[in-house]
């Protein structure tokens, strides 16, 4: 109902690698690099993230659609080292969609602080609020496992070098 619609609240979308919501909040089409001709594949969503980023827009995100103002990519190293920085620090176990969503919010809280540096008029009373939507017991296998991230995934396990983890968030 858009009567209810309030100015001081921001809707963001977080979106995983290979999916096309991003784009579609951003420029108005929905299409990820990953389906530009001769490069899809089956199983197009070389991701970490699990139940999040789609392809397609759905009835249910059209609905929510014009109440996203911003999106953010978050790429699944960032996802790693968000959640073990959540286990380290805050002792949450996290999934990797939770720990997407945390990504996100640190990456809008960023850009408002810089705006904020930079001088632009901006509402130093921010307030993110986001959702730690899964656990990392159903993660175990791969998000959490440290053989699929480094030698399937290729990415940095974050406690095998404790000195650039905490630098890449």
């Amino acid at each position: 109902n858009n009567n209810n619609n309030n100015n001081n609240l921001t809707l963001a979308l977080v979106d995983p690698p290979g999916s096309a919501l991003y784009n579609k909040v951003r420029y108005g089409v929905a299409y990820a690099s990953q389906q530009r001709e001769q490069h899809f594949i089956k199983n197009q969503y070389n991701t970490l993230a699990e139940g999040i980023g789609l392809d397609r827009v759905t009835a249910n995100f059209a609905r929510a659609l014009p109440y996203v103002k911003k999106a953010v990519k978050i790429s699944d190293q960032t996802a790693v080292d968000v959640a073990h920085y959540l286990l380290q620090y805050s002792g949450l176990f996290v999934g990797s969609s939770s720990a997407m969503n945390v990504a996100a919010l640190l990456q809008l809280s960023k850009q408002q602080q810089q705006q904020q540096n930079q001088g632009h008029k901006t509402n130093k009373n921010i307030l993110g609020i986001t959702i730690i939507c899964d656990t990392g017991q159903r993660h175990v296998t791969r998000f959490w496992n440290r053989d699929f991230i480094v030698n399937t995934c290729k990415l940095q396990w974050p406690s095998d070098n404790t000195d650039t983890w905490k630098e890449r968030l």
